[in-house]
Formats: structure tokens, sequence, C-alpha cells
């Protein structure tokens, strides 16, 4: 008896879409917008630079970039920087520039995806963050790749990325998948971002949101856990791969597995993160309580205070009187006494 679970694993950052619904281009979990400006030409459709009508608003997120026309929303691009190839700057025809745009430079995306290519042209009018913002994006995105790309015959010294930790080892695993002609035994390590696999000749490391199904099956007699995955890094075709542990119930563990992707899928790894609060910093977040100023009510007699202050001043000054438990100076001045001070 088999058993099969499948998982969301159509990532915005993995795909490349054209006139979608609207709902189609709401954030995914983890995705953030960075930044966003309108008054953005498709360069590939229009070259009438200031008409209302071919302008649009451009969005940069932590995983895509989105651009909706203006005048008719059904008319949109999501490029997700998966597919990224190239982030180049064009010009505009000089012949064609109005006094209205203020820069001539163009946002030039070069991208492939499922074999096919593209290129996406765009013109920010009144933006010169963008070229900027898309090169931070697209750098932090592509630093934490690992954490979603199946990778094989890596080199397994240092292995473990950054914040990543293995939760669970099981040796005398067997693996089965095309990169061996016969089953091969070796380690399987379960971590917070990946499944590991790795002997002295072969490994495996499998992202857990690159992970489109699980399933339960038997294989020549053998119970096995079936990894179906999206193509690895480098190629267009879907991976497989099983595993068949000796010192573990199958039963097991598919349920750790299964539970491993559904954890990873609520907080999924994209890009840079934002540094936390810690006890290190902590003053850098906290907001800094300003206490008010503190009265200090000097005269008893408020007739003789309003009197001297608003210029009845014919009283001699005949010193300074310091009070050590206030820690106040006080001017002593005629027709007013000690006992008035408070």
């Amino acid at each position: 008896m088999s058993a099969k679970v499948t998982f969301a694993t159509n990532y915005p950052d993995k795909q490349i879409l054209f006139d979608q619904e609207p709902g189609y281009l709401k954030f995914a979990i983890g995705e953030k917008a960075q930044y966003t400006t309108r008054n953005v030409v498709d360069m590939l459709q229009s070259k009438v630079y200031t008409a209302q009508a071919s302008q649009g608003t451009l969005t940069i997120t932590n995983l895509r970039v989105i651009y909706v026309l203006d005048s008719n929303p059904m008319q949109n691009i999501s490029v997700g920087y998966a597919g990224v190839q190239k982030i180049l700057v064009g010009n505009i025809d000089q012949t064609q520039k109005s006094s209205i745009v203020q820069q001539d430079r163009t946002l030039v995306l070069v991208c492939s995806c499922k074999s096919q290519k593209y290129r996406f042209e765009f013109l920010p009018r009144g933006s010169r963050q963008v070229f900027d913002i898309i090169q931070t994006m697209y750098r932090a995105y592509d630093t934490s790749r690992a954490y979603r790309v199946t990778k094989t015959r890596q080199v397994m010294q240092n292995y473990l990325l950054p914040q990543e930790f293995i939760e669970k080892s099981l040796k005398d695993v067997q693996m089965i998948s095309p990169l061996s002609p016969t089953p091969l035994a070796g380690t399987l390590q379960l971590t917070t971002y990946r499944v590991l696999w790795f002997c002295d000749t072969l490994n495996v490391l499998v992202p857990y949101l690159d992970i489109d199904s699980l399933t339960e099956h038997v294989l020549n007699n053998v119970p096995c856990v079936i990894l179906q995955v999206t193509p690895p890094d480098g190629s267009t075709q879907n991976f497989t791969v099983a595993f068949h542990a000796f010192t573990l119930q199958n039963s097991d563990l598919f349920n750790l597995l299964v539970e491993n992707v559904k954890n990873a899928a609520k907080s999924p790894q994209f890009g840079v993160n934002v540094e936390e609060k810690t006890e290190e910093n902590e003053e850098l977040f906290s907001t800094k309580e300003i206490k008010a100023p503190q009265k200090i009510r000097m005269f008893g007699n408020v007739d003789r205070a309003l009197n001297y202050v608003q210029g009845d001043q014919s009283a001699k000054i005949e010193g300074i009187e310091f009070d050590e438990d206030l820690g106040v100076a006080f001017e002593r001045v005629e027709g007013v006494d000690r006992a008035d001070l408070v």
C-alpha cells in the first residue's frame, strides 16, 4: 500500500508569467515588496514614453519583478529571479525623448525559463533608484539559492549552510536514483532546510522547498520513500530519488519528511535575513523613554516670587544659599525667607 503527499512548489521566483489575473500576483509567503515606482513604460510594447496609456507600476520584491499596466491591470508581467540571467542598462531613442522623461536609461532583464529565452526592457521615467535596488535584491536572492535548489555531487566539506543544523542522522540508508545504476548505501541527514544523503562516491542535497511530492511505496519488494524534486540546478527535467532506511520504519521516515517539508513551507528561506533583535543591539531597536523635565517650585509665596520676576527687584541679593539635600543653589533675596522656599 502506498501513500502520496504533494506540495506547492510553484513559488513566484521560479516562474515567468504574463497577463495573469490580479489574484495570481498576490505575494507568496515570505515575499516582501522592497520598492515600487509608477510611470514605468514597457519598452517592448510601446515607444510612446509620455502616453498615459503606456505607463504602469513596477514593483521589486525579494523574489521577483512585477509590472502592471495602470490602464489595464490584466496586462502584467511577473519575472522571477530564478530565471534572470543578466541585468543590463539600456538607452532610449534620443529622438523620442521628451522633456518629461527624467532619464534615458532602461532596465533590461535577460531571462530563461523552461528552455525559453525572454528579454524585458522597462523605462522607469522618474526613478533612478530602480537599478541599484534590483541589483541588491537579486544579489541577496542569489546568495541564498542553495536553500532552494537541488544539488548533486557537491564537495561535502563544510556543507552546512548558515543557521542550518542537523536534526536527525541515519546511517545505512540505501539510495535509488538515476545517478547510480545500482542502489548505494550511505548516510541520510535531515537538517533544518534540506535532505542530505552522501557516501564516498556520490551525494544528493535536496532542499525541502524543492520537493514536489513524497510517496511511500514498495520498489522491488523494498519499502521506500520516493522524493519527486523540481529540476536540479542546470537541468530541465524533474529528478526522482528513493530512500530505504534499515534502522527506521519506512512509514516513520515518510511522516518525518512530510512534517519537515510542511514546516519549511511555512517560513521559506528567501534572500538575506534582516538582523534580529538581540541583547547586544537591543538599545538600537528600543524606543528610548524621554523623561519630562522636573518642575521645581522654589517659592511657597507666589505673590512675592511673581513680583520679583516681573521687575520688583529693589531688594538686594545678600548671597547664595545651597541646599545639600536638593542639590540646588538658591539666591537669597530680601523679603523672601528660607521657609518660603520649597
